[in-house]
């Protein structure tokens, strides 16, 4: 499809270095009784997805992100990206560039994200109005129209504001997409099944009382009365309405036991229950709303507050709540599901998987990866993630949040950081040098991983090559 879009150049890549993982001893951290290990990558998320491509194209499961919005340009420049010559190249962290350069970044991003997807895959997206029409027919381009999942709404606020025009913007959306949407099954979680009972020895089994009307229908077929032989009660649908069965079913029903008249009622009640069987469900599963975010329990001060019991309530603007990230990994990933964030932010994603693991007693792996600008890799994400694992600070600070959780403490994550390296292409002994560096991170981060040969050693190092 074309998308009608006009990118501008994206970076040129730089032939004589390499970008690779390299562990950080000091922050990695394993517990003596560790249960799950996972992973946080301090760097450019390019090059950090070039790497984990090496060690996982098409094994992840679910990708969670929340790119910069792109508000600022946005609103002050609009479309006109050739325009602004000195625009050119910028790929910096949030809200720094024009219109097709914001997506021209995601995309050379989202493409090799794509690779990453597992063949069940899916990935979600937050991002608010100004972007999410271009946002979509960027990722029905690179996922095909057809494995676009979903469009859902999160509620950000609930306060009014003095908008100019008297629009009171409430909301943000999510975009979900799959690597192959025939192989995608969203439903997560169990139903509340527990008022399915069998007080009168069902053969059918466990039922509920149901509502035997409906909007749709007809009069000639959906409108008649029902009449009770005990009473002598006539039941017609309310005004409006329609019985969900016809008088040629009825009989069946009545038979079958799914519709039973009451010997006695009020003069204000049905004189019939319309029973749904236990068995009539095709899945016991809850399916994924698209206004499951709709709840206040997702809003902006949810998020927030998390932070704030960490004691880290100044530390990020704009955070996700757990829950939020929580129920789209409930609907999205299996116990056994590798997960990953790269654009990790203040770390909730960790967060939620291992809440999430703790749950449903899962073994779901995690990987996040965010820059360091302004000390968010070390600063925020990493202490958060430290925090809810220790029940302490990386200086020993307390909080809050230990007075009602209980922290991780059998949870392990691995700490790298992109390694810049200049690399002449006769340099041979120093490649050789970078590729055990290369080998030993690659089996920290995924162990049990091997080359098959040194060429495809050195075939992956060479694809490791970072922009200018």
């Amino acid at each position: 499809m074309d998308v009608g879009f006009v990118f501008d150049s994206a970076p040129e890549i730089q032939h004589d270095a390499i970008c690779l993982l390299k562990r950080d001893t000091d922050l990695s951290f394993t517990p003596a009784l560790c249960t799950q290990s996972h992973a946080m990558i301090f760097g450019e998320n390019y090059d950090a997805l070039k790497n984990l491509l090496v060690l996982y194209r098409g094994c992840v499961d679910c990708i969670y992100i929340d790119p910069p919005y792109n508000t600022e340009s946005t609103k002050q420049d609009g479309n006109d990206y050739k325009s602004k010559e000195n625009i050119s190249g910028k790929f910096g962290y949030r809200d720094k560039f024009m219109r097709t350069g914001w997506l021209n970044m995601l995309n050379e991003r989202l493409k090799l994200a794509k690779d990453l997807l597992s063949p069940k895959g899916v990935i979600f997206i937050s991002i608010d109005d100004s972007e999410q029409a271009y946002l979509k027919v960027l990722c029905d381009e690179i996922f095909g129209e057809g494995n676009f999942v979903g469009d859902f709404i999160r509620k950000t606020k609930s306060t009014i504001n003095d908008a100019k025009i008297g629009v009171n913007y409430q909301h943000e959306f999510l975009l979900g997409y799959a690597k192959n949407k025939i192989s995608v099954n969203l439903r997560g979680g169990q139903k509340d099944l527990s008022h399915y009972t069998n007080p009168d020895n069902d053969p059918n089994g466990a039922w509920a009382a149901d509502n035997p009307s409906a909007k749709s229908g007809n009069l000639k077929t959906g409108y008649f009365g029902v009449t009770n032989p005990y009473t002598g009660k006539i039941d017609y649908p309310p005004t409006g309405m329609f019985w969900r069965f016809s008088e040629k079913t009825l009989q069946k029903h009545i038979e079958s036991g799914r519709i039973c008249f009451k010997k006695e009622h009020a003069p204000h009640e049905r004189g019939f229950i319309y029973k749904r069987y236990l068995s009539d469900f095709k899945s016991t599963q809850k399916t994924f709303d698209s206004l499951a975010f709709v709840d206040n329990a997702y809003m902006n001060q949810a998020a927030t507050k998390e932070l704030l019991d960490l004691g880290m309530a100044e530390s990020f603007n704009y955070p996700k709540s757990a829950a939020f990230i929580q129920k789209i990994l409930l609907h999205a990933t299996s116990p056994n599901s590798l997960i990953l964030d790269f654009y990790a932010g203040s770390g909730t994603t960790g967060q939620a998987v291992m809440e999430l693991n703790r749950e449903d007693g899962g073994n779901r792996r995690c990987i996040l990866v965010t820059s360091n600008e302004n000390n968010i890799a070390k600063g925020v994400m990493y202490e958060r993630i430290y925090r809810i694992c220790h029940g302490v600070g990386t200086k020993n600070e307390t909080f809050g949040w230990t007075k009602r959780n209980e922290p991780f403490k059998d949870q392990g994550w691995e700490v790298f950081k992109m390694d810049r390296q200049s690399l002449k292409i006769d340099d041979q002994q120093k490649a050789e040098n970078l590729a055990k560096q290369a080998e030993k991170s690659f089996k920290i981060l995924r162990p049990g991983f091997t080359f098959e040969s040194d060429f495809d050693l050195y075939h992956s190092l060479s694809s490791l090559k970072p922009y200018k």
